[in-house]
């Protein structure tokens, strides 16, 4: 891919982000339909890093209230492809219900146009969804020379892979994990 989950994970684990907020939760969603309680499930497991045994939307709910309540909090839903605007309008009322303090963030990773305009509504985004593009050849080049030659041009390797080039690029086709 062009970097999605590497970007969100860069950010996660930023120790900006734990000075910030109070709670950090990473919720890899991974599926092209998702319930409402599956979610909400999700993210149980990631506060309390246990199996959730109820299935009882008010107390799964009430839960998450708890270990959120006063805290700032920065959710990532990474690999997000559903986007049902019924799922969307439910799950981010009940989580805005959950926890007055302001300054909370929600990143969501998706692969999918839709998904990013239905969510972006409920984010209150100004600008819309931010889209990640290919990198440029030579973005791409440099990184690739960076990491061939760990930091030091030698003639002769340089020569080397310069031959290797176009082959190279045309592999990569701009997308950085393939470097």
């Amino acid at each position: 891919g062009v970097g999605k989950t590497t970007l969100a994970k860069s950010v996660y684990n930023n120790p900006k982000i734990d000075g910030h907020f109070g709670q950090k939760i990473w919720v890899c969603v991974a599926k092209k339909q998702i319930k409402i309680m599956e979610l909400f499930k999700l993210i149980l497991v990631q506060l309390t890093r246990e199996e959730v045994k109820v299935d009882n939307r008010e107390v799964i709910v009430k839960e998450i209230g708890e270990k959120l309540k006063g805290k700032k909090y920065f959710l990532v839903l990474d690999d997000v492809w559903d986007h049902d605007q019924g799922l969307w309008d439910d799950y981010f009322k009940t989580l805005m219900g959950l926890n007055e303090t302001k300054g909370s963030w929600c990143l969501l990773t998706t692969r999918r146009v839709p998904v990013a305009d239905v969510v972006s509504t409920h984010l209150k985004m100004n600008s819309g969804p931010y889209f990640l593009g290919k990198l440029s050849d030579d973005e791409c080049w440099s990184i690739i020379k960076r990491k061939a030659l760990a930091g030091e041009e030698v003639p002769e390797e340089l020569e080397a892979l310069e031959a290797l080039k176009e082959q190279i690029l045309g592999r990569c086709d701009g997308l950085p994990l393939a470097l």
